[in-house]
């Protein structure tokens, strides 16, 4: 039986209920939402707003027509920098961003003139709060990129001091939860923009997301087409949701988020997230006395953080261990630079990054010593 410890990637095994629910959509309910008037029909619209209305309550209780759909976080990143950022604005970043929000900077960079440039953090990648404060003094940036939590590391930014400090400037925040949600509660309404994909934490499927919107800002729509209502209009309607979801949305994707959700309020995610941290804090606290390993683990150095870390072995390529450990020992990890190179850089892992080791809500302390013992194995 594999030992999945790549939940960073996408979470597995599926919950039962999730799989069992959009089997039956298809089955019986698979009609094109907001298309028709046919029972059918009714009922995928109103599965589909069901799963927008139970989203908007995780997040805090956000106004239910801010939260859109999108095909996953990287989606949900796009449409929120694009539609957003104007010619020569200024955006501050984390060093740990992921490349969906790097790549679409590095866009409006070349095609709009905008800027972008790292904001100070420790050696962990964890923000200066004070040269945060000074730099908005000094810059005025429009937008603030937040990665909620690296994908590389697991290093937690404190998004609550961070909204504090950038909304006393006047500036936006845009917030990356694809390594949050599903394990810490979010309140969305203290942010400006929340991204999130199904797949991860919220333990959906693949090909589905969300982006919360907060109600004061204006955005373009990332494409046109139908919406199903305002069919005269020769563009997009200007009321939400419909302004900013142009064509059939994935409904059996999102009823498997929304049955995700169900599953995790069921299971008390927080405890369970509690739960993981310890035996991962056990797990690292056993790694680290081992000579030519190099651990990159804020949760060492009691810095905040969730369930990822990354370590190197001396003598190995990082994806030389990765099949190592799926070859030999049937545990699953990710190598390489995890679509994270700024990360991997402020972190110094060397040109090949370096083996991520990411835990689920159920992963058990009995999967971590079979890893340990096989890193011991490999370790020589």
């Amino acid at each position: 039986m594999t030992i999945y410890l790549d939940h960073g990637a996408t979470s597995w095994p599926k919950p039962e209920r999730v799989i069992a629910e959009m089997s039956r959509f298809l089955k019986e309910d698979a009609a094109n939402p907001g298309r028709s008037g046919h029972d059918m029909a009714r009922r995928a619209s109103q599965a589909v707003w069901d799963a927008r209305l139970a989203l908007a309550r995780f997040l805090g209780g956000v106004p239910v027509e801010r939260v859109i759909f999108c095909s996953g976080a990287t989606d949900a990143l796009n449409t929120a920098i694009h539609g957003f950022l104007d010619k020569g604005d200024h955006v501050l970043i984390t060093p740990m961003e992921h490349n969906s929000v790097l790549r679409p900077l590095a866009l409006e960079a070349e095609t709009r003139g905008v800027t972008f440039e790292e904001m100070k953090a420790d050696e962990f990648g964890l923000i200066d709060l004070a040269a945060l404060r000074k730099c908005l003094e000094d810059q005025n940036p429009r937008l603030i990129c937040v990665n909620h939590a690296s994908n590389v590391n697991g290093i937690l930014q404190p998004l609550d001091e961070i909204c504090e400090i950038a909304k006393a400037q006047g500036a936006k925040v845009l917030v990356d939860a694809a390594q949050t949600l599903g394990s810490l509660k979010i309140d969305a309404r203290k942010v400006d923009f929340l991204a999130l994909p199904a797949h991860k934490g919220v333990l959906g499927p693949t090909g589905v997301g969300a982006l919360y919107v907060a109600p004061d800002i204006k955005l373009r729509g990332p494409r046109q087409g139908g919406t199903g209502a305002f069919s005269e209009q020769e563009s997009m309607p200007e009321i939400w949701p419909e302004a900013m979801e142009a064509g059939t949305l994935n409904a059996v994707g999102i009823v498997g988020l929304h049955e995700g959700l169900k599953h995790l309020i069921e299971i008390d995610f927080e405890q369970a997230h509690r739960e993981k941290m310890i035996v991962l804090k056990e797990l690292l606290d056993r790694l680290q006395g081992l000579p030519k390993l190099t651990l990159y683990a804020p949760q060492l150095h009691d810095k905040p953080s969730v369930g990822v870390f990354s370590m190197n072995v001396e003598a190995y390529e990082s994806a030389e261990l990765a099949n190592i450990l799926d070859g030999s020992f049937d545990i699953a990890t990710r190598a390489g630079l995890h679509c994270a190179p700024r990360a991997h850089k402020h972190l110094r892992t060397g040109p090949y990054g370096a083996l991520r080791v990411s835990l689920g809500l159920k992963t058990t302390k009995e999967e971590l010593r079979e890893f340990e013992a096989a890193i011991r194995v490999i370790h020589g």
